[in-house]
C-alpha cells in the first residue's frame, strides 16, 4: 500500500495536509540512499575479492568492513528499491521481503555467535579474512553494533511492508534508532575517539560502515514519508515548517562548529577555553538566527492562514447564500415565485438595498417587472412594463455583457419618473440567457456606487441559473397546458381513443372508448379485456387481418369490422391505428382511435336496399304498365258482358271478370310493395293488409309445400296507420317464417291470426310456424341491426330490426317465442288510435248524372274503347284521340267535350303536356281532366298528381271506379 493512502490518525485522508512535491522528492531521495548503500557493499565486496585495501578499509589501519556486512547492505538496499510503489508486482515483494529476512538472519546469527562464543561457519562464507591483530579470535565477523543494527534495519523493513499505521510508525522509529546509533562511530572518527567506534579491528565498526548504516537509516525513515514522526516533517502546518527548518540545523550546526573548533585548538590557534566560549557564542547566534527566521516564517504563514480563513469563510457565506437560491429556484414553480426566492437571498449577499428581476418583451420593445426585493415606493410594482431602452443596449446583453444605467441621465420620461420615484438612480443589469435567448435581465442597485467584480460575478452566476429555472417554469407551463388540452380532447372525445399491446391487452381508453364497448369506465375496460380478439371482436380474424397490414404498412386508416360489447352484441366499428416503434424499429405498442358507425352501416345498407327496391320499381312499374293495359280491357268487356244479361254469357263474363280482378289486385300488390312511399297514416284494415300480403307470398308457400292457415278475427276496428309499412311487417314475418321452413322435410304450417284486445284498445296478428324454433341465446339478439341466422349472402340481419322500428313508430310492440310442439311465434301488438277528424263533403253517389260528352285521350287503341263503351252505357257520348296533340286540334273545333280522360304516358304529346297546354289558356277543362295511369308507382308521376290535385284513374279500372271519378270531377 502506498503511504499517501493511508489515513492519518484522526482518521482523515492525509494527502491535504502535506506537500506532494516534497513527498515525491523525500521517495527519490530514500531510493538514491539506498542505491548509495548498495554501490557500497558492491565496492566493498569488489575489493575483497580483488583484495583492494581502499575498498576495504577507506585508509590503511582503519577497520575493515566485512563481505557479511557487504552483503548486508546489498541486500537491505534491494528490499529499500523493490518497496517502491512502481514494483508493486506479487514477485518484487517477494523478493523484497526476502531480502530483508537475510540481512536479519546473517545479523542475527552474527550476535547468537558473540553470545555463545562459538562459530557458525558464516563468518568467511564469501572471502577468508586474513587480518591479524591483538584481537583477531573472529576473523571476518561484523561488530556486535553492526549486526544490532542490522536485526533493527531488517525488522524496520519488514514493518514498512504491512498495511497498519502502527507498524510504519515503529518501522521509522526503529530507522531513526539506526542513523542515530550509526553517528556514533563517525563521531569518532571525525574527533578522533577510537572509542567510539572500537577497541580492537575486529570489534570496531569501519568508517564506511558507519556512514552506510546512517544512509540505511534515513533511507528506511524516508521511504513513507507521510505516515509516523515523518508526517510531522512533511506537514504543512506551523510545526512542519519547524521541524524542516530545525532538524537538520540541529544535527549539521554543533557537528560542524564542535569540529572546526577542535581543528582550531589541534593547529594552536586557541585554547580550551577560548574554543569552548567561542563554540558557544556561534551555536547561540545560529540558535537566534534559526529561531528568528522560523518566528517569521510563521507569522508570514499565520497571516496567510488568517486571509485564507477569512476568504473561506466569505467563500462558505456565498456557497450557502447560491444553495438558498438553489432551494429557492428548485421548490419555486411559477416564474415570479422562482424570482423573488432568489432575490432574497441575492439582495443579502450582495448586501444591496433592491434587486429586481424584469421579463424582456423583444418584439414589443419593453420590459416588464416579474419580481424585486428591497426598498421600494408603491410606484412600480410587479407588471410595472417600460421601454426596454432603460436597460441599455439590448445588443450587448444578447451577447452576455453587464450594463451600467444611470436613470438621472436618461430622457425624461413618465417611465423614468417612475423609477426615480421609487428610488431606483442607478443600478447594473445581468442579462438573463437560457439556450441563447435572452429572457430578462437582473438588476440591482438604487444608489450611484461602484459593483465590485465579486457582486458582478455572483449575479451572473444567478442570472444563469434565474434564466434557466425561468425557461424550465415556462417550458412545465407550456407542458402542463398541452396535457390539460390534450386530456380534455382525450376525456371529451366523442371517438374513442386506445391504445393497445400486440397480445392483445388495453393499456390505454377514453371514456367514450369504455362508452362504445358498453363498458363502466376506462378502468374497467382495461382491466376485464384481456384477450382483444376474442373479446371485442365479433370475428377474431379481423384482428390478425388489421395487425398483418400494420406490419407491412405505417399505418391503417378506417379499417371497418364488427365488434363485440360487453354484454355480447355487435356494432360496426371503424378505427385508424398506427404502430409505435423505438430506434431500433422494435415494437412499443399501438395507438389509435375508434368510432361506431353501427347506424352508418345501417343507413348504406338501406340505400343498397332501397336500390335495389328502385331497380324492382322499375321493372315492376314497366310490367305493369303493360299489364295494366289488357287487363283494363278484360275488365270492361266482363263488365259489358254481364250488363248485357245474355243468356250464358253472363256466367262467362263473371268468371272473367274475377280472374281479371284477381290479377289486377296481384299488380296493385306488386306495386304497392315496390313502391317508395312517404310515411303516411290512414284508416287501415288489418285484415285486409294481411289479404293482400298473404296474395304475394301464396304461390311460393304452395311451391314449397307449406300449408297456410288464416285465423282473422271479425269485425276488427281500423287502425290509423300507414299500411305500407305494415305490409312491410307482415311481408317479412311470412317471408322469415316461409325460410325457417324449408330446414324441416315435412309438415310444414304457417298460421296467421289477428284479433281485438280488451275493450277494442288494441288490435294484434301474429305469424307462428312448425319449424325448429329460436335458441334462447339468439332471441335476446334477434332485433339488433345486422344479426341474421342465415347464411352469408342469405340476409342482412336488417329485416326484423326494420319491423321492430315501424312497429315502434306506431306505438306497438313486437315480440318473439317458441311455440310448445316447436316452431317460432311472431306477435305484434298496436294500439286503436281514433283518426283526426277531416272535414268531408258529402256526394251523393247515387245522384244521376246528365249525358255528357267525353273525350277519351289514350294511345292504346282497345283501352281508350272500353274506356268509351263504358261511359257510353251511362248515356255519355265520347270521342277518341290517338295523343295529347290529337285532342288538341279536336279542342280547337265544334262541339268542346264537359270532361276529359287523358292517359300519362302517350307519344307526342302525352297527358302533363296536355294538361300543361289547357293551363297556359286557362282552358275551363282543366278542373275537369282526369288522368288515366298504369304508372302511379313513378315517384315523377306522384308528384305531379299531387301539384295538379287531379283525380286520377288507375288501370286495370272496373266500371264503378270510372262513374266514382267522374262524379268527383263533377263535383
Amino acid at each position: 500500500m502506498r503511504g499517501s493512502d493511508l489515513p492519518n490518525r484522526k482518521g482523515g485522508s492525509s494527502i491535504s495536509a502535506f506537500h506532494p512535491l516534497l513527498k515525491r522528492r523525500l521517495s527519490a531521495v530514500s531510493r538514491l540512499l539506498a542505491l548509495a548503500v548498495g554501490l557500497t557493499g558492491v565496492l566493498v565486496l569488489v575489493g575483497w575479492a580483488s583484495d583492494i585495501t581502499g575498498l576495504k578499509s577507506v585508509l590503511p589501519g582503519l577497520a575493515t568492513m566485512k563481505p557479511n556486512t557487504a552483503a548486508a547492505f546489498l541486500l537491505a538496499s534491494l528490499s529499500v528499491v523493490l518497496q517502491d510503489h512502481r514494483f508493486s508486482g506479487r514477485l518484487s515483494c517477494g523478493v523484497a521481503r526476502a531480502s530483508a529476512v537475510a540481512v536479519g538472519l546473517v545479523a542475527g546469527l552474527t550476535l547468537f555467535e558473540y553470545l555463545v562464543g562459538w562459530s557458525t561457519g558464516i563468518d568467511e562464507i564469501l572471502f577468508h579474512d586474513s587480518g591479524s591483530g591483538p584481537h583477531s579470535v573472529y576473523p571476518g565477523r561484523m561488530s556486535p553494533a553492526t549486526a544490532l543494527s542490522f536485526v533493527v534495519a531488517s525488522l524496520a523493513l519488514l514493518l514498512q511492508m504491512s498495511v497498519m499505521p502502527r507498524c510504519l510508525v515503529a518501522a521509522q522509529v526503529l530507522a531513526l534508532m539506526i542513523g542515530l546509533t550509526s553517528l556514533l562511530p563517525l563521531l569518532g572518527y571525525l574527533y578522533g575517539v577510537p572509542e567510539m567506534y572500537g577497541v580492537f579491528l575486529y570489534a570496531s565498526v569501519a568508517l564506511h560502515t558507519a556512514a552506510a548504516l546512517v544512509l540505511l537509516g534515513i533511507a528506511i525513515l524516508l521511504m513513507r514519508p507521510d505516515v509516523g514522526p515523518m508526517r510531522i516533517v512533511m506537514a504543512r502546518s506551523a510545526g512542519g515548517q519547524v521541524a524542516r527548518r530545525l532538524v537538520p540545523a540541529g544535527v549539521l550546526t554543533p557537528l560542524i562548529l564542535g569540529w572546526l573548533r577542535w581543528k582550531g585548538e589541534e593547529a594552536g590557534f586557541y585554547g580550551t577555553s577560548f574554543g569552548l566560549a567561542l563554540m558557544v557564542f556561534s551555536c547561540t547566534v545560529v540558535l537566534v538566527v534559526l529561531v528568528w527566521t522560523t518566528a517569521a516564517l510563521l507569522h508570514g504563514s499565520d497571516i496567510r492562514r488568517q486571509g485564507a480563513t477569512a476568504s473561506l469563510a466569505t467563500a462558505t457565506e456565498r456557497l450557502r447564500i447560491l444553495h438558498e437560491i438553489d432551494r429557492a429556484i428548485i421548490a419555486a414553480k411559477a416564474p415570479a415565485a422562482i424570482a423573488e426566492g432568489a432575490l432574497r437571498a441575492l439582495r443579502e449577499l450582495l448586501g444591496v438595498p433592491r434587486v429586481i428581476v424584469n421579463l424582456f418583451d423583444l418584439e414589443a420593445g419593453e420590459a416588464e417587472w416579474l419580481a424585486a426585493v428591497g426598498r421600494r415606493r408603491s410606484y412600480l410594482e410587479p407588471g410595472f412594463r417600460y421601454p426596454l431602452s432603460l436597460l441599455g443596449d439590448v445588443a450587448a446583453l444578447r451577447r452576455g455583457e453587464a450594463q451600467v444605467i444611470d436613470v438621472v441621465a436618461q430622457p425624461s420620461s413618465r417611465h423614468v419618473d417612475a423609477l426615480l420615484e421609487s428610488g431606483v438612480r442607478w443600478f447594473m443589469v445581468v442579462p438573463m440567457i437560457a439556450d441563447g435567448e435572452l429572457l430578462g435581465g437582473l438588476s440591482f442597485g438604487g444608489e450611484p456606487a461602484e459593483f465590485p467584480p465579486e457582486h458582478v460575478v455572483i449575479a451572473k452566476e444567478v442570472a444563469i441559473q434565474l434564466a434557466i429555472a425561468i425557461a424550465q417554469a415556462r417550458l412545465r407551463e407550456r407542458v402542463t397546458v398541452a396535457e390539460q388540452q390534450y386530456r380534455g380532447i382525450f376525456e371529451n372525445a366523442v371517438e374513442g381513443i386506445f391504445r393497445t399491446t400486440r397480445d392483445g391487452r388495453f393499456l390505454l381508453v377514453n371514456p367514450a372508448m369504455a362508452r362504445i364497448y358498453g363498458y363502466a369506465s376506462p378502468g374497467e375496460m382495461t382491466t376485464l379485456v384481456t384477450n382483444i380478439p376474442e373479446q371485442t371482436y365479433a370475428n377474431p380474424e379481423d384482428r390478425h387481418e388489421l395487425l398483418r397490414l400494420l406490419d407491412r404498412q405505417p399505418v391503417v386508416s378506417r379499417f371497418e369490422s364488427r365488434a363485440r360489447r360487453k354484454d355480447g352484441s355487435e356494432i360496426w366499428v371503424s378505427q385508424s391505428l398506427r404502430a409505435i416503434r423505438d430506434e431500433a424499429g422494435g415494437l412499443l405498442h399501438y395507438e389509435g382511435n375508434l368510432e361506431e358507425i353501427t347506424e352508418r352501416k345501417r343507413a348504406e345498407e338501406g340505400l343498397r336496399q332501397s336500390e335495389k327496391l328502385a331497380a324492382l320499381s322499375s321493372l315492376v312499374a314497366g310490367v305493369a304498365h303493360e299489364l295494366n293495359n289488357p287487363l283494363a280491357v278484360i275488365l270492361g268487356h266482363s263488365t259489358l258482358l254481364i250488363q248485357s244479361h245474355a243468356p250464358g254469357l253472363e256466367e262467362r263474363g263473371k268468371k272473367i271478370l274475377n280472374a281479371a280482378e284477381r290479377c289486377a289486385r296481384l299488380v296493385k300488390n306488386f306495386l304497392a310493395l315496390a313502391r317508395q312511399h312517404p310515411p303516411e297514416r290512414q284508416q287501415v284494415s288489418l285484415n285486409e293488409v294481411v289479404r293482400e300480403t298473404v296474395e304475394l307470398v301464396a304461390y311460393g308457400l304452395r311451391v314449397d309445400g307449406v300449408v297456410l292457415a288464416l285465423n282473422l278475427a271479425s269485425e276488427l276496428p281500423p287502425l290509423w296507420a300507414d299500411p305500407h309499412q305494415l305490409q312491410q311487417v307482415v311481408l317479412n314475418l311470412l317471408t322469415n317464417a316461409h325460410h325457417a321452413l324449408r330446414a324441416k322435410p315435412s309438415e310444414r304450417h304457417i298460421t296467421v291470426r289477428t284479433w281485438s284486445g280488451p275493450g277494442g284498445r288494441t288490435i294484434g296478428f301474429s305469424v307462428a310456424d312448425s319449424g325448429h324454433g329460436i335458441p334462447s341465446a339468439v332471441r335476446n339478439r334477434l332485433f339488433e341491426p345486422f344479426f341474421t341466422t342465415k347464411p352469408v349472402g342469405q340476409g342482412t340481419g336488417l329485416g326484423l330490426s326494420l319491423c321492430r322500428g315501424i312497429v315502434e313508430s306506431h306505438g306497438g310492440v313486437i315480440a318473439v317465442d317458441n311455440v310448445p310442439k316447436g316452431g317460432a311465434l311472431f306477435t305484434v301488438e298496436l294500439p286503436v288510435v281514433e283518426a283526426p277528424a277531416v272535414s268531408t263533403t258529402a256526394a251523393a253517389e247515387d245522384r244521376p248524372i246528365p249525358g255528357l260528352r267525353i273525350l277519351v285521350v289514350d294511345d292504346e287503341e282497345e283501352v281508350a274503347g272500353i274506356l268509351a263503351e263504358i261511359l257510353a252505357t251511362d248515356g255519355h257520348r265520347t270521342d277518341v284521340a290517338a295523343n295529347g296533340a290529337i285532342a288538341l286540334r279536336r279542342l280547337g273545333g265544334e262541339g268542346s267535350p264537359d270532361v276529359i280522360f287523358s292517359d300519362v304516358r302517350m307519344p307526342e304529346l302525352d297527358g302533363p303536356g296536355l294538361y300543361q297546354a289547357l293551363k297556359a289558356t286557362n282552358h275551363p277543362l282543366c278542373d275537369r281532366f282526369v288522368f288515366i295511369t298504369g304508372d302511379v308507382i313513378s315517384a315523377e308521376t306522384r308528384e305531379f298528381l299531387e301539384r295538379t290535385k287531379r283525380p286520377a284513374l288507375a288501370k286495370p279500372f272496373m266500371a264503378a271506379e270510372v262513374r266514382h271519378v267522374l262524379r268527383r270531377v263533377l263535383g
